[in-house]
């Protein structure tokens, strides 16, 4: 006899089966919800069934005797299982369903060849598993428990954000996953991901599934498995992101929920013949058309990420394959938790296998470069200034310093970034951002380059217009010890003449840039207004007419007042990229 079949022996149960070969066989009923193990035979038309009953009405004996004329139904599950649809000895009601299970197929076999007709489908056997399943709604604790969670984490979302949508941002200072930095030291979003939501609706649509399908996975399986079915498929479902989605934030339980109905696919094929999938299809009805909606989106382009979702119904699939317990609850093994810790081990190790995998890919090395890049870019953009300070002051001496610091770090980076050529859709265009932003600003430093190259031509005229109104002024100050005619000579020669030579060399200048144009053309009016303003000076000196003198001196001044105010100067070219 198979060990778990209770304690009477076969010679014991064949005391009680008079007459018949007896076979073990374990049973239910559909009414009370009874069920049992012991030995049934049959002979003839009368067939006899002899046990005791365990879980409910622990204890109870049973001793059924039928005949081929109360069969009203019956129908073979599997191998070994058989349901039966009796009508009651005296009277024309009809018993509850028996279910058997035989511990030999050839038991099983015996019976079929015993039962009148041909087995059906009937209403009745699904019943007997509707039955059997219980109130698991109210009894589904791990799934109340999960969808708690999830509420809880959109409630903290709403008062961080201060709102209930959420953009990429957002979603990555809150937990997102997004690969291209969880590989560089943040493996923990591959989790928190999973209990994140992008809005309001996003939660419900999951939310709501979830309540639907996790309770009954729960009575299959039982709550510690789908615990491990849970959060291994949103597991899996985040590190096929690594693979498919570098460069996007990625948040939702929509893989673990797809998971759920991986489980549910798995437990018929893995118990075959312990649940039909008549008593399930309902069930997996909701499944099936949750995964179409979710499909569809995906396919549709509206941000939703389907490898997610198909890496989560596989791996809740292969999960169920592995933990799937025996129908009846008083069959299952006590080692059935740590089988789930088990499974879900092997997930976090798969996730840390794609982890590695995702260090070493093309687009890993490529977004490190790209971040590389970009802090190499800051460093230039600081040299680039404090090159531009010394240009400013100097363009003729800092021409050059500030072509190699803003233009030629620049060549060497761009480089470096048109030699990368990633497969992900994200960063191919970041790679392109990062290319176009290097030549907008290597266009604004040229464009700055050329204008101090501009400006250093005008510098000896420029140099020449100070000489010169360094002239005037020891001229001026001549007066006190020299005549007003030996002060307007030198007014003359010292002062107007290279004056006039200075604005000689500044039309002499061809700019060949706006910026240096307008500059020119700006020192080219402040000199004429100071030629005429020193010219009346001069005037004033030799007429001995001291008001034209202090009429002459305010002229200059306001002139370059006037000038100060208007002045052109050169803009930070790696801010706003004018000049």
């Amino acid at each position: 006899m198979a060990s778990g079949f209770g304690s009477d022996t076969i010679a014991g149960m064949a005391g009680r089966i008079a007459g018949m070969s007896p076979a073990a066989v374990r049973f239910g009923w559909n009414s009370a919800r009874l069920n049992g193990q012991g030995h049934i035979g049959f002979s003839g038309d009368v067939l006899q069934l002899q046990g005791r009953t365990s879980g409910e009405g622990d204890g109870l004996v049973i001793d059924l005797r039928a005949t081929r004329g109360q069969v009203l139904g019956w129908q073979r599950l599997s191998a070994r299982r058989i349901g039966l649809r009796l009508r009651a000895a005296a009277g024309s009601g009809q018993e509850g369903l028996r279910m058997l299970e035989f511990t030999q197929d050839a038991d099983a076999d015996r019976l079929v060849a015993w039962l009148p007709g041909t087995g059906t489908r009937s209403s009745l056997i699904r019943r007997w598993y509707e039955d059997r399943l219980g109130p698991y709604r109210r009894q589904a604790l791990a799934t109340y428990a999960i969808s708690s969670v999830i509420v809880a984490c959109f409630i903290l979302q709403v008062l961080r954000a201060g709102g209930s949508s959420f953009d990429a941002a957002t979603l990555y200072a809150q937990g997102a996953n997004l690969p291209m930095q969880t590989l560089a030291g943040e493996p923990w979003r591959l989790l928190s991901a999973v209990f994140l939501h992008g809005d309001f609706g996003h939660l419900i649509g999951n939310l709501v599934t979830f309540l639907a399908l996790a309770p009954y996975v729960e009575r299959l399986y039982g709550r510690p498995a789908l615990v491990a079915i849970f959060l291994g498929a949103g597991l899996a479902g985040s590190a096929a992101d690594i693979f498919s989605h570098f460069s996007t934030v990625a948040v939702g339980a929509s893989g673990a929920v797809f998971g759920v109905v991986g489980a549910l696919l798995a437990y018929p094929l893995r118990r075959r013949g312990q649940l039909p999938l008549s008593s399930m299809r309902v069930i997996l009805a909701v499944g099936g058309l949750y995964m179409i909606w979710s499909l569809k989106q995906g396919f549709d382009g509206e941000g939703v990420n389907n490898s997610a979702h198909v890496s989560g119904l596989i791996a809740g699939f292969v999960l169920g394959l592995v933990l799937a317990p025996p129908f009846e609850i008083e069959r299952r093994s006590p080692l059935l938790p740590l089988a789930a810790v088990g499974a879900l081990g092997v997930v976090v190790l798969g996730c840390g296998l794609a982890f590695a995998a995702g260090r070493g890919s093309d687009d890993y090395r490529v977004a490190r470069l790209i971040e590389t890049i970009q802090l190499r870019s800051k460093d230039i953009d600081s040299a680039c200034q404090s090159a531009q300070k010394v240009a400013q002051a100097d363009p003729a001496a800092g021409q050059a310093g500030f072509e190699a610091a803003c233009v030629s770090g620049l060549d060497a980076i761009e480089q470096q970034v048109r030699a990368l050529a990633p497969s992900d859709e994200g960063l191919r265009s970041l790679v392109a951002e990062q290319l176009a932003q290097i030549a907008r600003q290597r266009e604004s430093n040229r464009m700055a380059a050329r204008v101090f190259a501009d400006i250093a031509i005008i510098q000896p005229a420029d140099e020449a217009r100070i000489a010169a109104l360094d002239g005037c002024d020891r001229a001026l100050d001549a007066l006190e010890s020299q005549s007003r005619t030996a002060v307007g000579r030198r007014m003359r020669e010292d002062c107007l003449g290279p004056l006039d030579r200075a604005i000689g060399m500044l039309d002499a200048v061809r700019a060949s840039t706006p910026e240096a144009l307008q500059y020119q053309q700006r020192s080219r009016s402040l000199w004429e207004n100071e030629r005429t303003s020193l010219a009346r000076i001069e005037r004033a000196v030799l007429g001995n007419d001291a008001d034209a003198f202090d009429a002459a001196v305010d002229a200059l001044n306001a002139a370059r007042a006037a000038h100060a105010s208007g002045a052109v100067s050169t803009a930070d070219p790696s801010t706003d990229g004018r000049q």
